[in-house]
């Protein structure tokens, strides 16, 4: 079933997947805990929606006329923690803070994954699947499948500043150096990610949103349950694959630092 406006409720995420994949990981943490992580002491700057702009959740502001999206956030990358040459090896783009992924990620915010989703069909946008792997046990082989959905572009506003968010993105060249530019290998632009939707799968008996509880709103690698992915099918799994994606800590603004993430779909 497709998803159709006006849109009322959260609870029309339900309506908008068309299957349910089993999660390539666990969907939440170990059934040992009762509750999901708390946000504090995250502290993130609070951000007042401005005129044309309507705050649809808290912390995501929609104009549904200019088509963008707006995600307040703050500056989780800190390059103290990077590798001496390299920086900060990331996973993700932005987390919330229940994915314990701050240290791995540009960005954290506060709002939740699932009223990303629900601020992207309110501009009538559909959702696509997440990627994912299958294993072949006849040939004991990983088949990647790349993520699908409408192209969103992202970038990342700092005062008067708006960059691309694949831009603070480098990758290893040849010799080892965190030098050359992410772009991707898919038939899409170097930065634009894929509304692929997350999914919905069980936990502790009840059915949830599988990017709430693993935090991932804009993906790097592919986990599987990102709202927004990256169009490769990138591995997390640093014994398959060493990590190769480093964040550009000298074009970031410093660690903490206030900022809005704008999604906006690509024309």
């Amino acid at each position: 079933m497709r998803c159709t406006l006006p849109v009322i409720t959260l609870l029309l995420l339900t309506g908008c997947q068309q299957h349910r994949p089993e999660p390539a990981r666990s969907a939440a943490p170990s059934a040992t805990s009762q509750e999901p992580l708390q946000f504090e002491p995250v502290k993130i700057a609070d951000a007042a929606p401005v005129s044309g702009w309507v705050e649809v959740r808290p912390g995501v502001q929609v104009n549904v006329d200019q088509q963008r999206i707006r995600i307040a956030a703050e500056i989780c990358l800190d390059p103290a923690t990077g590798e001496p040459g390299r920086g900060v090896p990331l996973e993700a783009i932005l987390v919330t803070p229940v994915s314990g992924k701050e240290h791995e990620a540009i960005a954290v915010t506060k709002a939740k994954p699932s009223d990303v989703h629900f601020a992207l069909l309110l501009l009538r946008l559909e959702n696509g699947t997440p990627g994912r792997w299958t294993f072949d046990k006849a040939t004991r082989r990983l088949t990647a499948h790349p993520p699908t959905g409408p192209q969103v572009h992202a970038t990342l506003i700092h005062g008067v500043k708006t960059t691309r968010l694949a831009d603070f993105v480098v990758v290893l060249d040849d010799d080892g150096k965190a030098t050359r530019p992410f772009t991707a290998t898919a038939k899409t632009g170097p930065s634009n990610w894929m509304f692929a939707g997350s999914f919905f799968g069980k936990f502790q008996g009840k059915e949830v949103y599988d990017a709430d509880y693993t935090g991932i709103i804009i993906g790097l690698c592919t986990f599987g349950g990102e709202v927004l992915a990256w169009p490769d099918v990138l591995d997390p799994e640093s014994a398959r694959q060493q990590p190769i994606w480093y964040g550009k800590s000298d074009m970031l603004p410093p660690f903490g630092t206030a900022v809005m993430v704008e999604l906006t779909p690509e024309q």
